[in-house]
């Protein structure tokens, strides 16, 4: 991978975490963070779609729904979904950019008991930093407790790989733009 490619995959990252923050911040899980529910707006900046299965805190139980590649395994298990459910997923498209395919193929079941198989996703290649490698690692943690939990802790995890001087905010920095993401891709 080179610079500009671990720049860009960062990059979409954290437009993704930013519209997540403000989702979270409204009380909405995701669900369905995976590739083909990201497009890029005119500004080039990465909006996420596809609210379909979108879930209240309140209501996030027992619902199995979303993509099994990105999908966290206490999501795929039936046992309740947090915000972590979202970060796990954007930790999978993160790794799937960095390395150029996605990290696990097979039917739905094969898919399922192979990422309970492993404790957390690794990537290793040319061109990807093992500190990168290990933000990956913790955001795709099967067990909650070692994950990050958060979109505004990941996103704060991976300022170093950012071409922003300043550090990452612990919430959008123009919550306004990050609110209208959302909006903007509740409505298509």
């Amino acid at each position: 991978v080179e610079a500009a490619g671990v720049a860009r995959a960062v990059a979409v990252a954290v437009d993704v975490l930013d519209g997540l923050i403000a989702a979270h911040a409204a009380g909405v899980i995701h669900r369905d963070i995976k590739p083909d529910n990201l497009l890029v707006d005119r500004d080039g900046r990465v909006v996420i779609t596809d609210f379909g299965i979108a879930a209240t805190r309140a209501a996030a139980t027992d619902v199995i729904a979303g993509t099994p590649v990105y999908m966290a395994p206490e999501q795929a298990d039936g046992s309740g979904i947090s915000a972590a459910a979202d970060v796990y997923a954007v930790g999978v498209v993160l790794a799937e950019m960095l390395t150029g395919a996605p990290p696990w193929t097979g039917t739905t079941r094969e898919v399922l008991a192979s990422k309970r198989a492993r404790p957390h996703l690794e990537i290793a290649g040319p061109g990807i930093d093992p500190a990168l490698a290990a933000v990956v690692a913790r955001a795709t943690t099967v067990d909650l407790r070692g994950r990050v939990g958060a979109a505004d802790e990941l996103r704060g995890l991976l300022a170093p790989w950012t071409t922003a001087t300043e550090p990452a905010p612990s919430r959008p920095r123009r919550r306004g733009d990050a609110a209208a993401k959302v909006a903007a891709a509740a409505e298509v």
